[in-house]
């Protein structure tokens, strides 16, 4: 008799749900820490929470220096369970749609996510926002980001354009930049105007790639889009060089960014003699932001 009034999704107990209960659980337990062990606790009682919260599921993220191809997908397959676990769970209210972008011989996939119902953004002014997700430029994928990227549909009741661009080590990263300026041709061919609706995001690795496509934008005079938002961006492949402390982060350490920087310009490849020419091809250059729209940025512990 109920049923009709019941929302089925609030009542299932999702791993994200006990995620966030136990999380809860802990920072509330390194809140009180302090006042029975001072000094016990170095990092913020939430961030030091998540730290135990993954632990418990998954093992320390790493990558050696002499990787093989299986030890890439292990470490895709670690990332995604840790990421799938903290996101939101997907409602059945998302709407998830395929589809193949092509922009002369190049192939695309592209994701259409939006609440309740898909709008076809060629033929609206809908606004719309274009994510390029992170993941070292090594993981992440459209199974990873949907929940995150659904939940943003509808809280902003915004169109998400997720691209699921090509990845290193079986793509160069020149093919992974080469996707998402295609992406902004295709964008921009379908309408001249789009720009004026259209807001950017991209998380670590995705927000690198929104910093080099807003200056290849801004160099080709482009129109940029009305704004951009960047969480935890990684600014260019120079600034680990810049680092002059050992990360105290047990789970994105400075050595697994320099062993995902590796892999970028090639395994076999001295990161000190790539010369300035070659990092122009792949690296936002340091401090070119002259032009930039309107940038919101968020960094966490």
């Amino acid at each position: 008799m109920f049923k009709p009034f019941i929302d089925e999704d609030l009542l299932v107990l999702t791993r994200y749900h006990r995620v966030a209960i136990f999380h809860r659980l802990f920072s509330l337990r390194n809140k009180l820490l302090p006042f029975l062990h001072p000094g016990s606790i170095t990092t913020d009682v939430d961030s030091k929470a998540l730290y135990e919260l993954i632990l418990l599921y998954h093992p320390e993220l790493d990558l050696s220096e002499d990787l093989t191809d299986h030890d890439i997908e292990e470490f895709r397959y670690h990332s995604k369970r840790i990421l799938s676990a903290l996101f939101p769970t997907r409602p059945s209210s998302c709407l998830v749609e395929h589809h193949i972008l092509q922009y002369n011989t190049n192939q695309i996939p592209m994701y259409y996510i939006q609440h309740e119902q898909i709008n076809d953004w060629k033929y609206s002014n809908q606004p719309l926002l274009l994510y390029f997700h992170g993941g070292g430029f090594v993981f992440g994928d459209i199974d990873t980001y949907s929940c995150f990227e659904c939940y943003l549909s509808k809280s902003l009741n915004m169109l998400i354009l997720h691209v699921d661009f090509r990845l290193v080590p079986e793509y160069s990263f020149e093919e992974t930049i080469e996707d998402v300026i295609n992406i902004y041709k295709i964008l921009l061919d379908s309408d001249s105007n789009i720009h004026r609706r259209l807001i950017g995001m991209g998380d670590s690795s995705g927000g690198m790639l929104w910093i080099y496509l807003l200056q290849w934008i801004i160099s080709n005079n482009k129109p940029i889009p009305q704004g951009v938002i960047l969480h935890s961006p990684w600014p260019n492949l120079e600034c680990l060089d810049r680092i002059d402390r050992v990360s105290m982060d047990n789970i994105l350490s400075l050595k697994l960014a320099i062993n995902l920087r590796q892999l970028v310009i090639g395994k076999d490849t001295y990161w000190f003699e790539v010369t300035d020419e070659e990092l122009n091809k792949i690296s936002p250059k340091d401090n070119s932001y002259e032009g930039f729209p309107p940038l919101y940025i968020t960094a966490g512990t």
